[in-house]
């Protein structure tokens, strides 16, 4: 299991809302390798590479007023019929802007809707550590 938080101060978002998670006594739970959290019937991926990765991979270029340079540029997936093409400008966003991944393997498209840009994709992270993560992700515009 990783041991190094390569995103430490990151809070760990529910990926069913994209809020940030508050846990049951109020506070806001922070990322950290191999992280589960159980928020009612859900668990939510709390693992530091696997979380930023699903928020990186679902914001617009220049959405995050903290970090511009984070996000999709949809302009490029917008329209796009080709799930193929689709996949490779969210997973390139995903490698290039997440601290602690050297590279993702075993990607494949779940489903993808053009009209709506919705793709979902499951993926390893290698992290920079060598070790995986797997995750999936909704990549919502």
């Amino acid at each position: 299991m990783a041991s190094q938080n390569y995103n430490p101060g990151e809070p760990v978002f529910d990926q069913s809302t994209g809020e940030p998670f508050i846990d049951e006594d109020g506070n806001l739970v922070e990322v950290s390798p191999g992280l589960k959290v159980t928020s009612g019937a859900e668990t939510l991926d709390g693992d530091d590479v696997a979380n930023a990765a699903w928020y990186r991979a679902n914001k617009f270029l220049g959405e995050t007023l903290r970090a511009v340079n984070i996000g999709v540029p949809y302009q490029q997936v917008l329209g796009q019929s080709d799930k193929a093409q689709a996949m490779t400008v969210v997973l390139a966003e995903v490698k290039t802007r997440t601290p602690g991944i050297n590279g993702i393997i075993n990607a494949r498209v779940v489903s993808y809707d053009p009209a709506t840009r919705v793709l979902i994709w499951r993926a390893s992270l290698v992290r920079s550590d060598q070790t995986l993560t797997n995750v999936t992700a909704q990549t919502t515009g």
